[in-house]
């Protein structure tokens, strides 16, 4: 039977092998080390449990007689071990990264289902209801993050209300938008309004409609390399058990109550657990907020039946969001990813276009153009 330590470190490459962001493993602090592991304990083994079953579980789907990968009784075992056993430090390491790894990875997990014909794609059309919004990636890989924190260059900020009106001022989009709009009145109807016309802010784009969405999965027309090498996607949420604000009023108040911690990628899991926000997620003393904006605040925002999702009391790492367990299961439950091989790119894009020309990308990104042809 391999060693605790061998198994811990199989389960940590297995949650880092496919990702497309780097957590450093490095922990040098000793106090910090003995003091997270016995304040978290119960957690940390919990974490570990549920990643190496998870682990067990990918490998026996392709090596099912593989006697290699334990059984669930052996992960008890391991606990016992773990709580009856003085953990080398190195053990105890291992055991921290892999419950912060699981934690991360644990950010993305939705269902998923893989879309072979246009056929498949009629019928997403014809199960919408009023309440599923979408969401459509040219490249399937790409995380549900909103804009603004895929550009952000510092390796470590604590986001609010101020530090959004100040990057805009630095960026001269205040400037900028004088010419439009009284800049000065900085709220909802200013954001909605860059985010549709730059598609930089703090929200997360949906629409109402899954034709506008899937337009935007094939959007990358193009752009050969993408488009014939990269599966697409288009989200599907579910926002029965989900808050929807239809008042410009209590968007502007939950854009001024913003408290979002941001790492970018290359962190070390020190730097991450060390975080308020971490612990506060890891205690369920700050619970995260997921709130649907349904107010369509422009003209492209109309034609596009958009519609926003806003996200307080988050941690972003590199390109994910950590939320409460409590939350992140209702959004994993509440959302569904159709992937769209390369393969049928071309098939998708000429079948969708002969029944929708009004949902071209170019009459999406400027629908008074459509009304000229």
């Amino acid at each position: 039977m391999e060693t605790l330590i061998k198994q811990l470190t199989r389960a940590r490459k297995f949650l880092t092998d496919d990702d497309d962001y780097s957590i450093i493993y490095s922990i040098t602090d000793k106090q910090l080390i003995k003091r997270y592991f016995l304040n978290y304990k119960k957690i940390i083994i919990d974490d570990c449990i549920n990643a190496m079953r998870s682990y067990a579980e990918y490998k026996s789907s392709y090596k099912p007689k593989d006697s290699e990968y334990p059984n669930t009784d052996y992960y008890y075992k391991i606990v016992l071990e773990i709580e009856i056993n003085d953990s080398s430090e190195d053990d105890i390491k291992n055991m921290i990264f892999l419950h912060s790894l699981f934690r991360i990875k644990r950010m993305s997990k939705s269902k998923e289902i893989v879309i072979n014909s246009y056929d498949d794609v009629i019928r997403i059309f014809e199960n919408q209801t009023p309440q599923k919004w979408y969401r459509g990636h040219s490249d399937s890989s790409w995380q549900l993050l909103p804009s603004f924190f895929r550009d952000i260059q510092e390796k470590q900020i604590e986001f609010n209300y101020n530090l959004l009106v100040d990057d805009y001022k630095k960026k001269k989009i205040l400037e900028k938008m004088n010419t439009i709009m009284n800049a000065n009145k900085i709220d909802y109807r200013f954001f909605s309004y860059v985010q549709h016309s730059l598609g930089y802010g703090p929200f997360l784009d949906f629409s109402k409609s899954p034709q506008v969405a899937f337009s935007f999965t094939l959007s990358n027309r193009e752009n050969v390399s993408l488009f014939f090498h990269k599966p697409s996607c288009l989200y599907e949420l579910d926002t029965t058990n989900l808050p929807i604000i239809h008042s410009r009023s209590d968007i502007n108040r939950r854009l001024k109550k913003l408290n979002i911690s941001v790492f970018k990628s290359k962190a070390s899991i020190e730097q991450i657990i060390k975080s308020s926000m971490w612990e506060n997620l890891l205690n369920n003393t700050l619970e995260s907020e997921i709130f649907l904006c349904d107010y369509q605040s422009n003209d492209r925002m109309r034609y596009q039946k958009g519609a926003f999702v806003l996200f307080n009391n988050v941690l972003i790492i590199g390109n994910r969001m950590l939320m409460s367990f409590k939350k992140q299961d209702i959004l994993n439950q509440s959302l569904t990813k159709y992937i769209f091989p390369e393969d049928i790119h071309l098939t998708l894009y000429h079948s969708f276009l002969d029944k929708y020309p009004q949902y071209h990308i170019r009459f999406l990104m400027d629908p008074y153009s459509y009304m000229r042809e």
